[in-house]
């Protein structure tokens, strides 16, 4: 069957120059900057509402219901939506059976949620999450109807149709979370958060998507594809174990009102990075799969992402330490106030995911699925060994056991990226070092201000503004002066967004 038949299935296995892959990277993540900065000021917007309106226990309550959601969507189309990513060229059988496959996987998950919702209420030893667990279980069968579409748009470094199929959803479940808070529905607002951006989601895709499945399936295209995805799919299960891992500890040994505040803070301090970097991650790996014969290739967009998405959230993750305590008594309340802490330390780990998150994208383009499943494990026990032994000083314990292990894991992440993708470790650094300096500088000025600020008896909302205000100021003029490639990345990103502005650039589709 025709390869050209399948949107965005054409034959990659011609090198790309790396004009047009410079091009394609700084477009996908003029989208994904542009749609992220309206996205996340939506979240923010509504997670202040919500923990105004909600009781810690509450959010505690959901997040357990939640935290299987985070767990098991990130694996449950079996790797395949990765493996159509990164495939050179594509047929329409490969493209069906992959769906058929997902949406199986989909009701299979959906299904077995909600046999072991009973069974995870007595693990958690609080029988309230039981009915949550099971009203979020069809998520994982939605889910599995998008994600072809989503796989076959990211390929195609189609980025604008995703974005809008995000905002759209995000914007949904978020005017749905509010409302029923307001209507007292407390831990269910944030299941019905979910199920709407679920569903929404799904609607939007595939209006916007032209592909539709056949009635076809291929033992030969799974067998294919599945060399692939078997490894992305061990991976995302150790990546998610990492992820959850915290949370469930928390909630089964700590109860739901510890993990409450602990998931708040995990978000707020985690924020720049979940949301501005990680995304990013969505444009690298099919950008970087069509220079996959080209190892050194990848490495150059490996350092251009790093020092782009250090030096948008290093500053941010740095200057949330700083107002730690003053932001959480303004932004987020009184019930809130032993947050201040446990922001300063995860502000670490954040700091350390940050550096790491291209890794994973860079190890998949390159087809190394082995070693970042080897990395992955790696990561997996030393965080949750961190997590288990922290528990004994509460969440302080477990945020500062965190932080630990994440800073360990740079070095190794790192330097073994760096091999695979041909790059002296040395470019590795160089690509953060003006990032890093910057962030150091602010620091510097920020603190002696603090400290006079409280002598002089300044209230949390003078304080917050005034530092937020000279750390934004401190940190661009460092960055401006310290880090001249970056500045060039920064002009052609925005150069980017004008012309296509102006209709000088062709759309992605």
């Amino acid at each position: 069957m025709d390869q050209e038949a399948v949107p965005g299935g054409s034959d990659r296995a011609s090198p790309q120059t790396p004009t047009a892959l410079k091009t394609l990277l700084t477009r996908g993540a003029a989208w994904k900057i542009g749609s992220q900065t309206v996205g996340q000021a939506v979240n923010l917007a509504t997670t202040i509402v919500l923990v105004h309106l909600l009781a810690p226990a509450d959010y505690g309550l959901a997040t357990m219901a939640l935290v299987l959601v985070a767990f098991v969507v990130a694996f449950s189309d079996l790797g395949l939506g990765s493996a159509l990513v990164q495939r050179p060229s594509l047929t329409s059988v490969d493209t069906s059976t992959c769906f058929w496959i997902s949406v199986g996987a989909g009701v299979l998950f959906s299904l077995a949620t909600a046999a072991a919702a009973e069974p995870l209420g007595l693990a958690y030893g609080n029988r309230a999450v039981v009915p949550l667990i099971l009203a979020i279980s069809p998520v994982f069968f939605l889910d599995s109807l998008a994600t072809t579409q989503r796989a076959l748009l990211a390929r195609a470094v189609d980025f604008r149709s995703l974005e809008i199929r995000s905002l759209f959803a995000a914007l949904a479940g978020s005017a749905a979370a509010v409302a029923a808070a307001l209507e007292g529905a407390g831990a269910w607002a944030l299941v019905i958060q979910q199920l709407v951006l679920a569903s929404v989601s799904v609607v939007v895709l595939w209006g916007i998507s032209d592909w539709r499945p056949s009635f076809e399936f291929s033992g030969q295209s799974l067998r294919e594809l599945g060399a692939f995805a078997w490894r992305t799919t061990g991976t995302s299960t150790l990546r998610n174990i990492n992820d959850t891992a915290d949370n469930i500890l928390v909630g089964r040994f700590l109860g739901a009102a510890p993990l409450g505040i602990y998931s708040v803070t995990y978000k707020t301090a985690l924020r720049p990075m979940t949301g501005f970097v990680l995304p990013l991650q969505e444009v690298l790996f099919p950008v970087l799969s069509r220079a996959q014969a080209n190892a050194a290739r990848v490495g150059q967009g490996w350092l251009r992402v790093t020092r782009v998405t250090s030096a948008a959230a290093l500053p941010l993750l740095a200057g949330l330490a700083i107002v730690a305590h003053p932001f959480v008594h303004v932004v987020l309340g009184a019930k809130w106030a032993s947050a201040g802490t446990l922001i300063q330390i995860l502000a670490i780990v954040g700091a350390s995911q940050v550096l790491t998150a291209s890794s994973g994208s860079v190890l998949a383009a390159l087809g190394r699925m082995r070693v970042s499943l080897r990395l992955s494990a790696a990561r997996t026990v030393l965080n949750v060994s961190a997590f288990a032994a922290g528990l004994h000083w509460g969440l302080v314990g477990v945020a500062a056991a965190y932080a630990a292990s994440s800073v360990i894991m740079i070095v190794p992440t790192s330097v073994i990226t760096a091999r695979y993708a041909h790059t002296p470790p040395l470019d590795f650094l160089r690509a953060i070092a003006g990032s890093l300096q910057a962030a150091a500088l602010m620091a510097i000025a920020l603190l002696p201000l603090r400290h006079l600020l409280i002598a002089e008896g300044a209230g949390a909302l003078l304080r917050l503004v005034v530092l937020t205000l000279a750390g934004g100021i401190v940190f661009t003029v460092s960055i401006w002066w310290r880090d001249r490639t970056l500045r060039a990345e920064v002009r052609q990103i925005a150069g980017v967004s004008r012309r296509r502005a102006d209709g000088a650039l062709p759309s992605e589709s």
